[in-house]
């Protein structure tokens, strides 16, 4: 019996921490600056799959939501200087995006280097993958590719609740 309350206490905290996901009290602040202050950019080209366990633990890939909130809540210029693309929030900070163009999944060659950026997140589109994509003139959060193509990565930080559920 004291077993079964047990599994009940941790049934019921799991599930307070999942309304606190949806209700918005607890969730990554999608298109708030805070979670991309401390991502990290990874260097190479990488598949979709490749690009989902590549980060490092505590971190992951942002997904298809967190594209759209960023370009949303963000004023975007891109940078011809620096063949970077600037994502600027209300409160200041700048993330940049290198320009690094994709890896060809046929050939391997390198394809729009400073000029557009691929960016994987993890959410799969048939048999393609959703990804940020970007050019001196556009910016789509929802583009999507052939999952064997070679984005960029850049990480962001794994919210507290998501790191307390994965320990539940």
């Amino acid at each position: 019996m004291k077993e079964i309350q047990n599994i009940l206490k941790r049934l019921d905290s799991i599930e307070r921490k999942l309304d606190m996901l949806v209700d918005g009290r607890a969730k990554s602040s999608f298109g708030e600056s805070n979670i991309w202050k401390d991502s990290i950019l990874l260097p190479g080209y990488y598949t979709q799959d490749e690009a989902i366990e590549a980060c490092p633990k505590g971190y992951r890939l942002p997904t298809r939501e967190e594209f759209v909130q960023l370009v949303e809540d963000t004023e975007y210029v891109f940078d011809e200087d620096k063949k970077v693309g600037v994502f600027t929030f209300p409160d200041g900070f700048k993330v940049e995006f290198p320009a690094a163009g994709y890896r060809n999944a046929s050939n391997g060659s390198l394809n729009n280097v400073g000029s557009n950026g691929y960016y994987w997140s993890p959410s799969p589109n048939g048999g393609s993958g959703y990804n940020l994509y970007f050019s001196s003139g556009n910016v789509y959060p929802s583009y999507y590719n052939y999952r064997a193509y070679g984005f960029s990565v850049r990480c962001i930080k794994n919210s507290k609740i998501i790191d307390e559920l994965s320990r539940e």
